[in-house]
């Protein structure tokens, strides 16, 4: 038996489809139970694919998703490994298709004996973190004659592309004119 004991294996439910924002790492892990009556090392291997909903009139829900494979081998170790850890900023946005393979080798070629898992997760836009004064200051108090220099192209960032600044930026200003306090003598 194998399986991913957190998954989603139809997305045709996509409010039940994982969300994962593209600037965070998304773990996950796989089970499995082999009976054996020797000593066996299984062959483990992930793969990740873009899933894209095409129209097809001959499936039953009209829909058919297509699968282009991700090449993640480079940045990710994914063999010999239950468990993946896909790091920030590597898949694009969408919809993705997560499949773990367990394999034992039956010492006859050509007679492969596996098993697959699989779940899907769609990757989505990061909140922008927004900076206009170094250390990320939310409120500035200034007094009259006095100035600041607020900087958001050097103090925002994008998590999904950190080294992009090209943002459009629009400054709201307001003045806060604090309650005076009324001394009442007793």
């Amino acid at each position: 038996s194998v399986w991913l004991p957190v998954n989603e294996t139809s997305w045709l439910r996509p409010e039940r489809i994982p969300i994962v924002f593209r600037s965070k790492s998304y773990q996950v892990a796989s089970m499995s139970i082999l009976e054996c009556n020797k000593t066996i090392v299984p062959s483990m291997d992930w793969t990740v694919s873009k899933v894209i909903i095409k129209k097809d009139p001959n499936s039953q829900t009209g829909l058919i998703e297509e699968l282009i494979e991700v090449r993640i081998n480079d940045t990710i170790p994914t063999y010999q490994s239950s468990m993946i850890d896909i790091p920030p900023n590597i898949l694009d946005y969408g919809l993705h298709k997560l499949v773990f393979k367990l394999e034992i080798d039956t010492g006859v070629p050509g007679l492969p004996l596996f098993k697959k898992a699989y779940t899907y997760f769609n990757i989505t836009k990061s909140p922008l973190v927004p900076g206009i004064i170094k250390g990320s200051v939310s409120k500035v108090t200034r007094g009259w004659g006095q100035t600041v220099d607020l900087d958001a192209k050097t103090y925002s960032i994008d998590p999904d592309f950190p080294e992009d600044k090209n943002f459009n930026y629009a400054w709201f200003c307001r003045r806060f004119v604090p309650d005076t306090e009324e001394w009442i003598d007793i």
